[in-house]
């Protein structure tokens, strides 16, 4: 029980300490953009009934909210803004490449696996 704790504590101390600013920033925090963990709504609620436990995970509830169209409004969104030096709003995706295709790997009987590149970005940088 104390290892979590000190680890806790000393992640802590080493954000106090980290880096500063004075400058007025807004920062979006987010990984894993694109993952689908599940096929469906209906196939968690399955793994659910069969008890597999997939409720208390934000992960599997919360399972690719976001569309390429949502990507690309947000980067729309950012590319309209500049800072007091003209440079335009920054951001780093850490997006999912590729996901399971749940059809194809059905298809081999779940012998395979295969991936799904479904996510299609039109991307101009300003």
């Amino acid at each position: 029980m104390l290892n979590w704790l000190k680890d806790d504590l000393l992640a802590t101390w080493a954000n106090l300490r980290g880096w500063r600013t004075a400058e007025k920033l807004v920062v979006l925090e987010s990984d894993d953009w694109g993952a689908i963990r599940t096929p469906s709504r209906a196939a968690l609620e399955a793994m659910a009934r069969k008890g597999i436990p997939v409720d208390p995970s934000r992960f599997n509830c919360l399972d690719c909210l976001e569309s390429g169209d949502d990507l690309e409004a947000l980067l729309e969104l950012l590319g309209r803004h500049r800072d007091g030096q003209g440079n335009p709003a920054a951001m780093t995706f850490n997006t999912v490449m590729g996901n399971q295709d749940f059809n194809t790997i059905r298809l081999y009987e779940f012998s395979r696996f295969h991936h799904d590149f479904g996510i299609k970005l039109r991307i101009s940088c300003a």
